[in-house]
């Protein structure tokens, strides 16, 4: 997928702002621009009150009139980021080459002016295209933070916690109701086994705090009142408290809430009135930005209210996705198209809003069972139990590389830190070198498969770059070297990550080998550990070397200085130079 991540921040001028295209194949480009973010704002009641009636109205001019005004509203706020003439350069150049690979466009957006990050950018309509944005491209609001933890391995269903909270005081919801519609949402993948859904008894924070505390959530799903509280500048979700009375809990606090569960949910939906609302004062403040800022993933939530019908068909194509391992951003595309499905005329599919922690939007690493029916992997619980009666029959040829999966896997995991350790201390000398020979030998068959998997994915690149030369178009061809450049480099990052997984013995383990390994095996044991050790550094060094020449290229050439034929030729000599250095695969 390619990524164009647009930044905008403030100028110089009042309603003056600076935006940057921060990130994407085709290159940057930073422009200027004015806005008035306050008569946006105070479009919204008329916005929502536009797509509601789209839901309902039984007659297309009424319709016609409803729409007129988003796209208004919509072709005033992509025009204020994408019209001034050299991002619209880009945004033309990333989406020609996203047609060109058959690969979707991601477009991010990220603003740390809390002005603009009230404003409702999923109605952005591009008038030349005669379509909105978000439903071309999946649209991220992205909040910068430090880290975002990997996508979460899931084993078999995501489990979905779903809490309705009605207390006292406020418009009655139909909690039965509310189940039902969820429950209809995911019958289908309910039925097939790819989402468990669980209700919450009641929505008071003693009864979530002991749900999270004792089992394991991926989602967790609300459904009930959200406000915000201008005075405060704080988004509010509405608990229920020990008197069914309304516990208002702020963003900031919720998050605290989420955190008792082990893992923590990597995905909150928020169906609840305003939930997406951010304060024009503070960037956070927002329940579903605050969320994400204090570490949960990503949070789907809804900027408008929505109507029953169409929070239904949103959680279906949503859920549907995110259960067959699609990105979120992908899922709330289906969400989306699943609202566009159930009327023509519906403009609610515009309601939802995704915040991502980070840019990665893959959340989990979902594993099913195979075509054949087979069980899906053992957990690590079960693959710990499986290597301690492997040890209780004296087997720690079997045991040490089952605990090996499990540490590389979670390195934290206490229970194989410490059965991995009496293996080490217990077990007889004799099983221990067997044990150890074995774990070392196939760590060089690792490497030897990776170093093999390295140079066919390699040549592969470099051959298909070498052949995709013959373009004629300046600006195509220099967006290809820059995309060439950018794959290439992710690769050789991954490739390293890879080879760091693969280590051998850690220096304490080998100055303790005349101790702990005394029969002749020992040395057999020392030679291998010489032997990978070097190994890998060759490999290392190979990869840094590839990295290296790589980015010599990049400050050597300046792409877009030179004519197409020089560039062309520049970049022949490269490739070229590195299929010969590759040579032959490895056998």
């Amino acid at each position: 997928m390619h990524v164009l991540e647009v930044g905008v921040s403030r100028g110089g001028g009042r309603g003056e702002y600076v935006v940057q295209v921060v990130r994407s194949p085709a290159g940057e480009a930073s422009a200027t621009f004015t806005l008035d973010s306050d008569r946006l704002l105070d479009e919204r009641p008329n916005l929502q009150n536009a797509l509601l009636l789209s839901s309902v109205s039984s007659r297309r001019a009424a319709v016609s009139g409803n729409e007129g005004l988003v796209q208004t509203v919509g072709r005033e706020l992509f025009n204020a980021v994408f019209g001034p003439k050299a991002i619209a350069g880009l945004y033309a150049a990333n989406r020609a080459l996203a047609d060109a690979t058959q690969e979707e466009l991601r477009i991010v957006l990220r603003t740390e002016c809390p002005e603009l990050a009230a404003l409702p950018w999923e109605v952005m309509y591009d008038s030349d295209a005669d379509a909105y944005v978000c439903q071309r491209e999946p649209l991220v609001r992205h909040v910068p933070v430090a880290t975002a933890p990997p996508p979460l391995r899931v084993r078999g269903a995501v489990r979905i916690l779903g809490v309705v909270s009605s207390p006292r005081g406020l418009a009655m919801l139909d909690v039965d109701k509310e189940k039902e519609n969820l429950i209809s949402a995911l019958a289908g993948p309910a039925k097939r086994g790819l989402v468990d859904l669980q209700w919450a008894p009641d929505a008071t924070w003693s009864t979530l705090q002991e749900l999270l505390l004792s089992e394991e959530w991926h989602v967790i799903h609300f459904i009930g009142h959200g406000d915000f509280d201008f005075e405060r500048e704080e988004g509010i979700l509405a608990l229920v408290g020990k008197d069914g009375r309304t516990h208002r809990v702020e963003g900031s606090r919720f998050v605290v809430l989420l955190r008792q569960a082990r893992p923590m949910p990597r995905l909150v939906v928020l169906n609840s009135c305003s939930s997406a609302t951010s304060s024009s004062q503070d960037l956070f403040s927002g329940t579903a930005a605050a969320l994400v800022r204090g570490g949960v993933s990503a949070v789907a939530a809804m900027q408008f209210e929505i109507t029953d019908s169409a929070a239904i068909e949103f959680c279906r194509g949503f859920y549907n996705a995110v259960a067959h391992g699609r990105g979120v951003d992908e899922a709330v595309g289906s969400g989306r198209v699943a609202i566009l499905g159930s009327s023509g005329d519906t403009l609610e599919w515009l309601t939802p809003v995704l915040y991502l922690r980070g840019l990665d939007s893959q959340l989990f690493a979902v594993e099913r069972a195979g075509a054949d029916g087979a069980p899906p992997p053992p957990s690590a619980e079960e693959r710990v139990a499986q290597a301690q009666e492997a040890l209780d029959e004296h087997d720690a040829a079997t045991a040490i590389p089952v605990l090996d999966t499990v540490l590389a896997d979670d390195p934290e995991n206490a229970p194989a830190q410490e059965l991995r350790g009496a293996t080490v201390e217990d077990v007889g000398s004799v099983s221990r070198n067997a044990a150890a020979i074995s774990v070392l030998e196939g760590r060089i068959i690792e490497m030897r498969d990776l170093e093999r998997d390295i140079r066919a994915r390699l040549r592969s690149i470099f051959s298909s770059a070498f052949q995709r030369l013959g373009s004629s178009d300046d600006f195509v061809l220099q967006a290809f070297a820059r995309e060439h450049g950018q794959q290439l480099d992710r690769f050789l990052e991954e490739m390293s990550r890879k080879l760091i997984g693969l280590s051998i013995v850690n220096d304490d383990q080998s100055n303790e080998g005349d101790q702990l390994f005394v029969d002749p095996e020992a040395v057999r044991i020392r030679e291998l550990i010489e032997f990978a050790s070097q190994y890998r550094m060759r490999l290392e060094t190979w990869l840094l070397t590839i990295r290296g020449d790589l980015a010599h290229l990049a400050t050597r050439t300046d792409f877009y200085g030179q004519p197409a034929e020089s560039l062309r030729a520049e970049l022949g000599r490269y490739f070229q130079a590195q299929l010969e250095r590759l040579g032959p695969s490895a056998a």
